[in-house]
């Protein structure tokens, strides 16, 4: 949990997708280079500045909705590989607001996945924007 009541989202969102995608390599850093290939498929998640909405007048806690922005990367052997798990991770992505256990209220999507440039030819990637509406930890 954040400082002002919020809870880690980083960790909530690559928590949520590694229970769900048990064959993939999940996290906001890649393996090793030397083991990056055999990894695979990975799912990188890596946050990016986002912000806070629903501030109160006068209120001395903070924002009530703290927006978390991250960037997702799907490497994987083939391009069909690639589409299937950024299929797969976009559908977990929406279903998080469903979950009591995050506190995700809103997701939104600012650029679906869609193929990224491969810099080695033995992967191919997919890369996606989201950012979520997380309300503060009441448990």
């Amino acid at each position: 949990m954040t400082d002002n009541g919020f809870p880690d989202a980083l960790e909530k969102v690559i928590g949520a997708l590694n229970a769900a995608l048990p064959l993939a390599w999940v996290g906001d850093e890649l393996p090793a280079q030397t083991a990056l290939e055999q990894r695979l498929p990975i799912v990188l998640v890596q946050d990016v500045p986002g912000g806070s909405r629903a501030i109160p007048w006068q209120a001395g806690g903070g924002p009530l909705i703290d927006v978390f922005a991250a960037d997702f990367y799907i490497l994987a052997k083939t391009r069909e590989q690639s589409r299937e798990y950024a299929r797969r991770v976009r559908g977990i992505i929406f279903s998080l607001v469903w979950r009591d256990d995050i506190e995700i209220k809103r997701v939104i999507e600012n650029s679906a996945f869609a193929r990224a440039t491969d810099f080695n030819p033995r992967v191919k990637r997919e890369h996606g924007e989201y950012a979520f509406e997380i309300g503060r930890d009441t448990a």
